[in-house]
């Protein structure tokens, strides 16, 4: 029974958690309004305000990324490897998402497609969002892996 209950626990969390990651993609629109109006407003620069957004989202996608390397594995994951592997990943998946920023702004995908282009946009940034996820992941048992067999051949040599 607690198999079960561990993998309920477990579908919840990553389905929280994307929930949360698919609202930090959110966020870049709704930064785009807001910058917009303080720029007409010449309050605050929009250097200051791009830094304070990409500040606030690779704080937060980091922290997301972290408990869900910790928690959902079925062995023991030290912070210091959930920390290594959800920096890299949220390095990674920012530069995804300005890319795909990029391309819908400079793309003439959306006036010869319609709204299949908009479909195979979504597609793409499915697939690369998953792709890193499960690269990170990797990476964090990777480096747990290659720490936990140094440990052995410490042992070993005592």
């Amino acid at each position: 029974m607690s198999a079960i209950w561990s993998r309920v626990v477990s579908f919840i969390c990553v389905v929280g958690i994307g929930i949360l990651l698919l609202v930090a993609v959110v966020s870049n629109t709704v930064f785009s309004m807001v910058s917009t109006f303080f720029q007409n407003l010449h309050w605050m620069p929009s250097s200051i305000m791009a830094g304070s957004h990409a500040l606030i989202q690779f704080g937060m996608i980091p922290i997301l990324l972290i408990v869900i390397y910790k928690l959902i594995p079925d062995r023991e994951v030290p912070w210091t490897h959930a920390v290594l592997g959800s920096i890299v990943t949220s390095f990674l998946f920012l530069i995804g998402k300005q890319f795909i920023a990029w391309y819908i702004g400079s793309s003439v995908l959306k006036s010869i497609y319609g709204a299949a282009g908009s479909l195979f946009l979504l597609l793409v940034w499915v697939y690369y969002s998953a792709y890193v996820f499960y690269f990170g992941a990797e990476l964090t048992k990777a480096y747990d892996m290659r720490r936990e067999s140094r440990t052995k051949q410490t042992i070993a040599l005592q």
